[in-house]
């Protein structure tokens, strides 16, 4: 016989939250690191994190305010475009491939005239080096920088993404169970007083 499980605690929900925001960090300092395999790491877990972090919600709603709660939760959270999005990333990285990322650069190019008129340190040679009729020479220079991260198929800074959903999945948990009084507990010692982790400068805002 199938066991069925399903989550009745708020509290757990809030852990799961906590997760949620320790990977985030995490992967802001592997950006900044450019450690890009630990990057993919503190990625999988926070889309692991996530993805339970819903279901947790939408099951605690369930067991406190009834079936037709929970689906109306779940539909709010879909229509949500983040929140779907990583539920989407979350799903494939459990049971698919996994999510394709890409990391996107800042290519700057700088330019300077070469002196088209050189003395030649011998006095008995020509007069000057190049001929008059030759152009000068422009040299080029290229500066390749590693400015953050974006999934395949969405632009925008990854964690930027990541952070904003996380946001938006707290206020849903809020509005979902801040009637109830063990809820209310939670929100005075847990979210409300641990706000979703600000991000790292360079993580606010991307660059293509």
């Amino acid at each position: 016989m199938a066991v069925t499980y399903e989550a009745t605690e708020p509290q757990r929900v809030m852990e799961k939250f906590e997760e949620c925001r320790y990977r985030l960090v995490e992967m802001a300092d592997c950006e900044r690191k450019l450690d890009a395999v630990k990057f993919t790491y503190a990625l999988s877990g926070f889309l692991y994190a996530f993805r339970t972090t819903v279901y947790r919600l939408i099951g605690v709603v369930r067991k406190k305010k009834g079936p037709q709660a929970a689906r109306d939760l779940r539909n709010k959270l879909l229509a949500h475009q983040g929140i779907a999005f990583l539920k989407d990333r979350s799903d494939l990285e459990t049971h698919g491939d996994g999510p394709v990322i890409w990391r996107r650069y800042l290519v700057n190019v700088s330019s300077s005239m070469c002196s088209r008129w050189e003395r030649k340190a011998d006095r008995f040679a020509d007069r000057y080096s190049q001929s008059r009729f030759e152009s000068p020479q422009t040299d080029v220079r290229r500066r390749i920088q590693a400015v953050d991260w974006q999934f395949a198929n969405r632009p925008g800074n990854l964690i930027a993404l990541c952070h904003d959903a996380l946001a938006a999945l707290e206020d849903f948990f809020r509005q979902s169970l801040a009637p109830d009084p063990t809820a209310a507990q939670i929100f005075a010692h847990g979210v409300g007083a641990n706000q979703t982790s600000p991000l790292p400068p360079n993580s606010a805002t991307g660059a293509s």
